[in-house]
């Protein structure tokens, strides 16, 4: 995520200082006007608190997503070929 664009496309709503904190923190509110908290991160993670159920779960995120797409950066990429890291052996038997 191109986490300065995405802060300081709504300053009234969201705030980052990269000295203090690593992310963004975005507020959102649902339909009913409870106020939703992101914390987002510049690679791709998010946090949300505030959350009672998970019908607002869907709710939120259907919110923070198409917002988070329009600040995706180009410097990620997934390599589909790359095979997964096998976990370490310990060399210790059963």
């Amino acid at each position: 995520i191109d986490i300065r664009s995405f802060s300081a496309s709504d300053t009234n709503n969201t705030a980052y200082n990269p000295e203090l904190f690593p992310g963004a923190i975005k507020m959102v509110y649902l339909r009913d006007g409870r106020a939703i908290v992101f914390l987002v991160f510049d690679t791709g993670n998010i946090i949300c608190m505030g959350l009672k159920t998970l019908e607002e779960a869907a709710e939120a995120i259907g919110i923070i997503v198409p917002i988070l797409a329009i600040y995706k950066s180009d410097k990620v990429t997934i390599d589909s070929k790359k095979k997964p890291r096998q976990p370490k052996s310990t060399g210790q038997s059963k």
